[in-house]
Formats: structure tokens, sequence, C-alpha cells
């Protein structure tokens, strides 16, 4: 029987000295078992990053054509200022609306990761419906701030001081003083059930009890801004696509599990010790 038969050895990764001892074994061991399912998640980010990748690549497609109207002496310096305006309002007005369809995505995402480096059961679609329909209407209301304020900040650009220091002033704040609290944020809301000015309120706090690092952070969340250095719209995007599928998954189990460990030092070690090192077993 058993030259037919033969029996199944057990899987040693769930033994317990096997488990992820750290923050970073779980990522890496997220990485190994949950490969699938992280490419899943990728999809989904594009799905609901499509409007903005479109508009995106609508407003670089009208810059070419105007720019190479104007290059080619077909229009006035004041008619080409005045077309570029336009295409600039247009496009920081409808990233507002598009980045509250990235922050519904985002809601349902963040709710699969965390289910992912917590080592619990993960139910894919009920559970990206389910981050959505709890988390999906305060995520809207982050990532409209969030549009609105990159909007005033472009607008100062365009219509601000002639010292370029001052000009991009308030988009530099946005970036220094709001984003980082608002990464904050995003995980608490995952976590707790705190009210939404509270969930900023700590994110500030934490945010300057770990600016080193947190900066770091930001300044990784913001990376794909170096996407613009690209010329050739095609190929920008074809990049931006696959850093949307490959990358983005991988950059947000990441940012949530350094997240998570600043939580766990500064308020689930004294409020919340039933989710402290949760998904680790410390040896």
């Amino acid at each position: 029987m058993s030259l037919f038969f033969r029996s199944k050895k057990a899987d040693h990764d769930f033994e317990e000295d096997k488990l992820p001892s750290n923050r970073k074994e779980v990522f890496f061991d997220a990485l190994k078992i949950r490969a699938g399912t992280l490419i899943r998640l990728g999809l989904v980010l594009l799905l609901f990053a499509a409007p903005l990748i479109v508009a995106g690549f609508i407003k670089d497609s009208y810059y070419y054509i105007v720019q190479t109207s104007y290059a080619q002496g077909e229009m006035t310096e004041e008619n080409y200022s005045g077309i570029i305006f336009t295409i600039e309002l247009f496009y920081y007005v409808a990233k507002i609306i598009c980045f509250i369809v990235l922050g519904l995505g985002l809601s349902g995402v963040l709710r699969v990761i965390r289910q992912i480096i917590w080592g619990e059961p993960v139910f894919f679609w009920h559970d990206i419906f389910d981050g959505i329909k709890m988390q999906g209407a305060r995520y809207s209301i982050y990532f409209f701030f969030a549009g609105l304020l990159n909007l005033l900040g472009r607008l100062v650009i365009f219509f601000g001081f002639n010292s370029e220091f001052l000009k991009y002033l308030p988009l530099g704040l946005n970036y220094v003083l709001f984003l980082p609290p608002l990464l904050y944020a995003l995980i608490q809301s995952q976590i707790y059930r705190f009210r939404l000015l509270d969930e900023y309120k700590n994110g500030f706090i934490l945010y300057f009890k770990t600016i080193p690092q947190t900066v770091l952070v930001t300044i990784i969340v913001c990376l794909p801004l170096l996407f613009d250095l690209i010329s050739l719209l095609v190929l920008k995007y074809a990049v931006i696509a696959i850093y949307v599928v490959a990358v983005l998954p991988l950059l947000t189990m990441g940012e949530f599990l350094y997240f998570m460990s600043v939580l766990d030092r500064y308020i689930n070690k004294e409020r919340y010790p039933e989710i402290y090192d949760k998904g680790v077993r410390r040896k």
C-alpha cells in the first residue's frame, strides 16, 4: 500500500520555533506565504488608482500638445500660460475625486494587510468590502483634505510669491506637516475605534516622537513623485502601473509593520496589551 500512497509529511513552517520572531521576519514570511494575495491586492489598488492614472495621462498629453504648439510659435506666451493654468486647475480639482476613490480602495487593502501581518485568516473579498464599509468614509475625508491641500499648494505656486522658497512653502508644509500624521491615522483606523480627530492628533504626537524614522518612511512613500522625471508618456504610465501592482502592496505592508511597532511602543503596551506584538512570536 505504501508504494502507491506515500504519507505526506507535516509542513514544518508552522512549528513554533520557525514562526516570525520580529517584524522584519513577519514581512518576509508574508512575502513567502502570501505572494499571490499581495499581487491580488496590487490589482485591487490598480483598479482604484485607475482614475488617478488616467487623469495624469490626459493632463500630460495636453501638456505635450500645448508645449509643442508654443515651441513652434503657434501661440503667445500669455495664451500658453492661460492654457497651462486651466489644465492645472482641472487636473488638481479632478485629483481630489481621484484621491477619494483611491482612499476607498486603500481602506479595503489595509484591512487585508492587517489580517496578513497579524497571522489571522484572510477572506479576500469579504475583508476588502469590510474595510471599505468600516473605514471608507473616514479614508474619503482624509484623502479629500489631502487633495484639497495639494490643490491649494499648486495654486500658490502658480499665483504666488516671486520668491521660489515662499512659492513652494505651502506644498512643502503639506508633505512635512500633514502627510506623516496622516500615515499614522490611516493605520490607527484599522486597529482602534478612535474619533477621526483623535487619530490625527495621535499621529501628530507620534510623528514628533519618531521624527527621523517617520521622515524616512514619508520620503519612501513620496518616491512616486520622481516618476514625473520620465518624459516618455507610455513608459511613465507603464512604470506607474507596474509600481502599483508589484511594489505598492509591499510598501504598504512595510509601512503597516513600522507603524505597528511605534503604536506598540507608545500605545499598545500600556493600553491595549491584547494586541501588543500581535503577529510576532518573540523567542
